[in-house]
């Protein structure tokens, strides 16, 4: 984004001047149309976007921000509904929330200071730092349909990928997967000792595994051409990670589903009330009547 104030615009780069055809040009070059796909990812989104807002009005209503874990959770589902600009502060989010979750475990005291409330805040502020410098100051990753990825060459300029090369972001990748492994590996070794916190774990590790999933093949494209189903499962890996979320908080987090759902009874017990004034001034003013 740091050459758009210095060129001045996008189309003023070189790099991303596509002034030499009309947009339906360059979408019948290199464009490639999925409509199955794009309903499919599209109702998807929708889907994930309106069942997000119930999920973080519970994370807030029920004063669940005083943990340093629902907050890390809380931020995550704000990144995942503005999923375009949010993978890397995604990915940083959720290898924090493991952090999180095995300084619990291992050094309680040090994690009590660390993600206390004076402090965890900050500590937050370091994901979404690093996702600013990300935006102003790599190149930009564009969404590829002829690919199904994001990938960082527009394609629009023959033998000049070596340009667009986004070393933060492939490094961004590769170290989310080797954190993840490492220290999910760590996260099940002491839990199976500890024998606590089983929920909290299977809800961590679901939302880490898709992530780390949809990162894995997107390493390996800098190395391989996959095949184009694995490209596939990539994308849709890429989309389960900002909806599975939303999804799991709703099916494993009983705090969360509890509040929701409490919602719903009230709403339906004041609607049987209003019904039931309703029939009893109707019968009073029928009895009226008939005297």
């Amino acid at each position: 984004m740091n050459s758009i104030f210095q060129y001045g615009g996008v189309q003023a780069n070189p790099l991303y001047n596509c002034s030499s055809k009309t947009s339906e040009e360059w979408t019948e070059q290199l464009g490639t149309k999925r409509p199955l796909l794009g309903v499919v990812v599209m109702l998807f989104g929708i889907f994930i976007e309106i069942i997000y807002v119930p999920c973080l009005c519970a994370i807030y209503k029920r004063r669940l921000l005083q943990h340093s874990c629902y907050k890390i959770m809380f931020l995550l589902g704000v990144t995942d509904m503005i999923a375009t600009c949010g993978w890397v502060c995604s990915c940083a989010l959720t290898l924090m929330l493991i952090i999180n979750r095995i300084s619990d475990i291992l050094v309680p005291h040090i994690s009590a200071i660390v993600f206390s409330r004076s402090y965890s805040w900050i500590v937050i502020l370091i994901p979404i730092v690093y996702t600013i410098a990300v935006i102003f100051f790599t190149p930009a990753i564009l969404f590829n349909s002829t690919v199904m990825a994001w990938i960082g060459d527009p394609r629009i300029h023959d033998n000049m990928s070596g340009y667009y090369y986004n070393p933060i972001q492939n490094c961004n990748n590769v170290v989310f997967i080797t954190g993840t492994i490492f220290f999910y590996g760590a996260y099940c070794f002491f839990m199976r000792k500890k024998q606590r916190g089983f929920k909290v774990f299977i809800q961590s590790t679901l939302i880490c595994s898709i992530n780390c999933s949809s990162a894995l093949v997107y390493s390996m494209m800098m190395f391989v051409t996959p095949n184009e189903y694995i490209v596939l499962f990539g994308e849709l890996a890429w989309s389960l990670v900002h909806g599975c979320p939303a999804i799991i908080y709703l099916t494993m987090n009983q705090t969360i589903r509890q509040e929701v759902l409490s919602w719903f009874r009230k709403k339906s017990a004041v609607v049987q009330r209003s019904d039931l004034l309703s029939s009893q001034l109707q019968s009073r003013a029928i009895n009226n009547n008939a005297r």
